[in-house]
Order: structure tokens, then C-alpha cells, then sequence
């Protein structure tokens, strides 16, 4: 799954492509936008000691920065706390699995023109995520219980940092001088989340955000 997820992040780069190349020739002021950004997470995990997991919402929000590298070409990066993780069931007990990041996504985009200011986009690249919390939660029919991830009689030795490939679309929509943004995004992580065990991130965020230029 890594493999395909690079290879679609490289067939990105040719879209991408013609949006760079036109600041030299269709030079444009730059454009720099900030705002707040809201999602939701659709979680799980992947890898040989991952099989039977299940998937698990949770929220995630922070701020987006964006500059326009043309007319149709973007780059976007922010700070967002993000919650992730999975979820099982075995013998009768439901377990969930939640670690949490701050994440800086840095990823290029291609706006679509259009007839109208409503902008489809395309965006890819890479999401460095640093991790601020950890914990595994249990629960059946008589009792439930919650244990920090770094409690010694877990034996886990967890990373600190976490980085995905990362894909995905949306659309702008002006509001006067700002823009109202929706989109989704898939993160395939390329990092083990626990160094003894072969289990990497992976999930799709849907989000919105207002991205305000900034001196306008």
C-alpha cells in the first residue's frame, strides 16, 4: 500500500506541474491566506500486525496557512491537532486504540480554472506529525478502564513522530474576499506507530475551513 500511495502522489506531480511553471511565464502577486480549519477523522491502521482492526472517528482542527505560487498553484501548510487511531473487538471486549498528533501538512495543489470563482482543487504531498497523547481504552459488559500508552505495564515503545504521504480534493468558494474551503484528505502513514510492531496510520480527514488573505 505505500508503494501505491507514492505512485499516485507522482502522478500528481504532472497536474501539479503547470502551475509552477506558469509564475515565470504569468507572473502574479503573491497571494497569502490564513484561517481556521475544522474536521473530522475516519481512522485506522495498517500492516502484518494490524489485521482485525476497525475504524474510529475523532476531530481534528488548528489553523491553515496558504500562498499562491500562481494563478492556479498553491501551497498550503498549517498546524493541526489530530486525533487518530483504531479500534477492535476480541472475546467480548471492545477495545480503541487513540493517539494524537500535531500535524504540518505541507502540500501543493493545483486550483482548476473555471467559468465562475467556484475553484475545484487537487493537492498532494507530505504531513510531519509529532505525537502529544496516547491512550488504549477497554471495555465489556461489567468494566471499562483507560491506560496511558507510556504506562510501563503496557512494554509499548511508541515513536514521537509520525509522517504520511498524503492525497486530496476540494473545492473554494469565495465569500467577499475570503474564501470558504471543503475538503477531503488520505493519510497512508510510512512509519511504524510502535517500534516492535509493524502497524502504520492511515485515514481519510473531511474538513472545512475560511481562509482570510492576509494585507488585503
Amino acid at each position: 500500500m505505500r508503494s501505491n500511495a507514492l505512485v499516485c502522489i507522482a502522478l500528481l506531480v504532472p497536474l501539479l506541474a503547470p502551475s509552477l511553471s506558469a509564475q515565470s511565464t504569468n507572473p502574479v502577486a503573491a497571494r497569502v491566506e490564513i484561517g481556521p480549519f475544522m474536521g473530522l477523522n475516519y481512522t485506522s491502521a495498517y500492516g502484518s500486525d494490524a489485521s482485525g482492526v476497525n475504524s474510529r472517528t475523532d476531530f481534528a482542527f488548528g489553523g491553515q496557512l496558504e500562498v499562491a505560487l500562481s494563478r492556479d498553484g498553491m501551497f498550503r501548510t498549517g498546524l493541526i491537532y489530530s486525533r487518530r487511531g483504531f479500534g477492535a473487538v476480541e472475546s467480548g471486549t471492545t477495545f480503541s486504540f487513540e493517539i494524537n498528533y500535531i500535524e504540518v501538512p505541507f502540500l501543493l495543489g493545483y486550483r482548476f480554472p473555471t467559468g465562475s470563482n467556484i475553484r475545484p482543487y487537487i493537492m498532494g504531498g507530505g504531513q510531519l506529525g509529532f505525537k502529544v497523547g496516547c491512550l488504549f481504552e477497554g471495555s465489556n459488559s461489567t468494566a471499562s478502564a483507560t491506560v496511558s500508552c507510556e504506562d510501563p505495564s503496557i512494554g509499548a515503545d511508541f515513536e514521537s513522530t509520525d509522517f504520511s504521504a498524503v492525497g486530496g480534493a476540494g473545492i473554494a468558494i469565495p465569500v467577499g474576499l475570503d474564501q470558504f474551503i471543503v475538503d477531503v484528505r488520505y493519510a497512508l502513514g510510512l512509519m511504524k506507530i510502535e517500534r516492535n510492531s509493524e502497524i502504520k496510520n492511515r485515514g481519510f480527514t473531511f474538513g472545512m475551513g475560511l481562509m482570510i488573505p492576509v494585507g488585503r
